[in-house]
């Protein structure tokens, strides 16, 4: 499942960056007018700054997904329509850290309403 930007900067910077992309397609060659090699230069740092954020996102990404489900491993509903599962079930608080170890602790979570 390809990562989605939809907000905050980088999404609008990977808008502009598309929409720059797709220019020499949609106009003619007297139409385009080309930057130096300095706009270049910069463009391309941009390009590199967007990228690692980019994937400190996927790392993000990729942590909520495990943590879901390890999650899901231990949800219990009362019924299979139901889209809350039993308070008591998903009462822990799932910690990982930096190596990918997993501490769980008990949740003081109210009763079931």
């Amino acid at each position: 499942m390809p990562l989605r930007l939809r907000t905050g900067k980088l999404a609008r910077f990977a808008e502009r960056l598309v929409a720059l992309v797709k220019e020499p397609g949609d106009k003619s060659n007297g139409g385009i007018n080309y930057v130096g090699k300095r706009d270049c230069d910069l463009l391309l740092e941009r390009i590199r700054a967007n990228f690692d954020a980019v994937e400190k996102a996927r790392d993000r990404a990729n942590l909520l997904k495990r943590r879901a489900g390890l999650i899901a491993e231990h949800a219990i509903f009362n019924d299979d329509e139901d889209a809350v599962p039993i308070t008591g079930t998903v009462a822990a608080v799932l910690a990982i850290d930096g190596n990918g170890v997993v501490t769980q602790s008990d949740a003081d979570l109210p009763g079931d309403n």
